[in-house]
C-alpha cells in the first residue's frame, strides 16, 4: 500500500515498521488501547468500524483499515453491519 509517499508491504499489520514514527506510535498505542478495552467490553460490535476499533485500535483503523476498505466496498465502515454477529472478537491478552 503506499502511504505518504512510502511502500508499505501486505499486510499492514506486519509491516508497521516502515512507518514513519509517529505514526507507528499511532497504531501501537491503539493497538494496546483496543486490547485493553477488548477485555473489559460487554457488548458485541454493532458494525464493522466498531470492530475493527476494538480488534486493531484507532491508528491502524484510520491509516489503513477505514481508506482501505472503503476502496474495497465503496462505503464507509461504519455501514457495514455486523446484524448477524458473525465478525469474531478475540482478545489478546498476556495470559497463558
Amino acid at each position: 500500500m503506499r502511504y505518504k509517499g512510502l511502500w508499505v508491504p501486505y499486510p499492514f499489520q506486519n509491516n508497521i515498521s516502515m512507518l514513519p514514527k509517529e505514526d507507528q506510535v499511532k497504531c501501537v498505542d491503539g493497538m494496546i488501547d483496543s486490547a485493553l478495552e477488548c477485555r473489559v467490553a460487554n457488548t458485541k460490535p454493532k458494525n464493522f468500524d466498531e470492530w475493527i476499533l476494538r480488534m486493531q485500535g484507532k491508528g491502524v483503523a484510520d491509516i489503513f483499515m477505514r481508506p482501505y476498505n472503503f476502496k474495497v466496498w465503496a462505503v464507509p465502515t461504519t455501514s457495514v453491519s455486523n446484524a448477524l454477529g458473525t465478525l469474531p472478537v478475540v482478545c489478546f491478552t498476556t495470559d497463558m
